[in-house]
């Protein structure tokens, strides 16, 4: 307390500080002190949350048409937050998904843990993004995890290139065997007409 300049500072704040403060100003005359101003303040604290992450559930190759498990988290964080979104996009469309939030919240600490899981089957053939987000409040705005980047290539694409490069392939050996049937045949006559 600064009694010179009319200040309350609050050292190593935390959580249990919260809540709301009365501010009142006596004054002694004479005896009794004397209330001459109240005031009230509510004070709110702010702990800021890790950046969210995701991670990968399974574990082994993913292939097309497959479910992808995915987990986005972040900790360390106060007051609750409202809600994690999930945002995908892929050939030029995003959609975001609203998944279930695991909160917890440490017994000493009083900060917040958040985990939200994702079940989805990733489109092939096209390279997908996804992204987490976590929504803290319309003051204290919304947290990006770094984005996840999927590619898988379809059974039906790798279908495709062996139909393609079969016929190809085929192609290019029945030109060789013509060329090499010409060259000895060009070079028959040129060895008979030298006898």
């Amino acid at each position: 307390m600064d009694m010179d300049k009319w200040t309350l500072q609050l050292l190593n704040a935390g959580i249990v500080d919260e809540g709301q403060y009365t501010c009142i100003i006596q004054h002694r005359d004479k005896g009794s002190p004397k209330v001459i101003h109240t005031s009230e303040c509510l004070l709110h604290v702010i702990a800021n949350y890790s950046q969210p992450e995701i991670t990968w559930l399974d574990t082994g190759e993913l292939k097309s048409n497959e479910y992808l498990n995915l987990s986005c988290s972040s900790s360390g964080g106060y007051p609750e937050p409202k809600q994690m979104t999930w945002l995908i996009s892929h050939e030029n469309i995003t959609y975001g998904l609203i998944r279930h939030m695991d909160v917890s919240q440490d017994a000493v600490t009083k900060l917040y843990n958040v985990t939200s899981k994702l079940n989805i089957t990733v489109p092939t053939n096209t390279l997908t993004n996804i992204s987490c987000l976590l929504h803290l409040g319309e003051q204290l705005g919304i947290l990006v995890s770094v984005p996840l980047g999927i590619e898988i290539q379809g059974e039906e694409m790798e279908q495709v290139k062996t139909n393609f490069f079969g016929p190809v392939i085929a192609v290019i050996v029945l030109i060789t065997l013509l060329l090499g049937f010409v060259i000895l045949k060009k070079n028959g006559n040129i060895s008979s007409t030298n006898q």
